[in-house]
C-alpha cells in the first residue's frame, strides 16, 4: 500500500536537498503544501499533485496596524 505523504527519495527529487531544514526552507519558498512531522521531517500529501486537489496553502492575514504620523 502506498503512503499518503511522499518517501524521502521523494522529497530529495522535489526539493534537491538531503536536510530536513534545507527541505523545508525550499518548500515553503516554493509555496508547496507540507506538514511537519515531531521530528522536523516535511510531510507532503500525495494530493497536492493530483488535478482535482482542494488543497490550498494556509495564508496568514496581515495584522491590523494603526496609521502613525
Amino acid at each position: 500500500m502506498e503512503s499518503i505523504f511522499l518517501n524521502e527519495e521523494e522529497v530529495f527529487d522535489l526539493t534537491g536537498f538531503k536536510t530536513k531544514s534545507k527541505q523545508v526552507r525550499h518548500l515553503a519558498r516554493i509555496g508547496m503544501i507540507f506538514y511537519l512531522s515531531a521530528h522536523g521531517v516535511p510531510k507532503i500529501p500525495r494530493s497536492v499533485f493530483e488535478p482535482s486537489s482542494k488543497c490550498e496553502p494556509v495564508i496568514e492575514k496581515s495584522r491590523w496596524k494603526p496609521k502613525v504620523k
